[in-house]
C-alpha cells in the first residue's frame, strides 16, 4: 500500500488520509529498487525515490521530468506523473 497523509497531496484537506493499493505487477520492481538499486545512490533521506547525488527531489517537477524522459526513451510515449496517478487510481 501507499500511504498518503492529508498534507502530502493536493486534496488531502477534503479527503484526509489515503491508503492506495500498489498493483501486484509492480512488486518485483519495487523490491529490486529497495533491496538493490536505491542504495547505489547512497541516499541521505527516507524518501522512496532519490536523485543521482543521493538527495531527495526538492520539486515535484524535477521527478516528473525524470519520468517523462524515461518513458519517451523507453516507450516513445509521453508519460507524466499525473497520468501515472490516473492509472493507479483507475
Amino acid at each position: 500500500h501507499i500511504w498518503l497523509p492529508p498534507e502530502r497531496y493536493k486534496t488531502g484537506k477534503i479527503y484526509g488520509e489515503q491508503w492506495r493499493v500498489v498493483p501486484e505487477i509492480l512488486y518485483p520492481e519495487i523490491e529490486a529498487w529497495l533491496k538493490e538499486w536505491r542504495s547505489v545512490f547512497d541516499p541521505q533521506h527516507d524518501f522512496f525515490f532519490t536523485q543521482e547525488d543521493g538527495q531527495p527531489f526538492s520539486e515535484a517537477s524535477s521527478f516528473s521530468s525524470v519520468i517523462k524522459h524515461a518513458a519517451a526513451r523507453i516507450a516513445g510515449k509521453q508519460l507524466t506523473s499525473h497520468l501515472i496517478r490516473h492509472m493507479l487510481v483507475t
